[in-house]
């Protein structure tokens, strides 16, 4: 009896260890393949990133030189102008070309 016992405990370890790496491999696999269909996407969203942070900056540049020579009442207009387009960015519409 005792034999049986410890026959069926080392067989329920054993089927418990291979469901374990069973899933282990699977997911190794589920990783990979997702890492390898998202590689492409990140360097799309990298050269994204670059080239609109490249457009801030000569937004922003641009902004400040004008800036400096507004008047009270075109600073309000830009500030209003900005705000809406900030908004709808936020809300994914597309910008506008000015």
């Amino acid at each position: 009896m005792y034999n049986e016992n410890e026959n069926y405990h080392a067989h329920t370890r054993q089927k418990a260890a291979m469901k374990f790496f069973q899933g282990l491999m699977f997911g190794l696999a589920a990783g990979m393949v997702a890492g390898k269909m998202l590689s492409g996407k990140l360097e799309e969203l990298k050269e994204k990133i670059k080239e609109k942070s490249s457009d801030f900056k000569t937004r922003a540049s641009d902004l400040a030189k004008r800036y400096k020579e507004m008047t009270e009442e075109e600073y309000k207009e830009f500030i209003k102008k900005e705000s809406e387009r900030y908004r709808k960015m936020s809300k994914g519409e597309k910008e506008e070309q000015p």
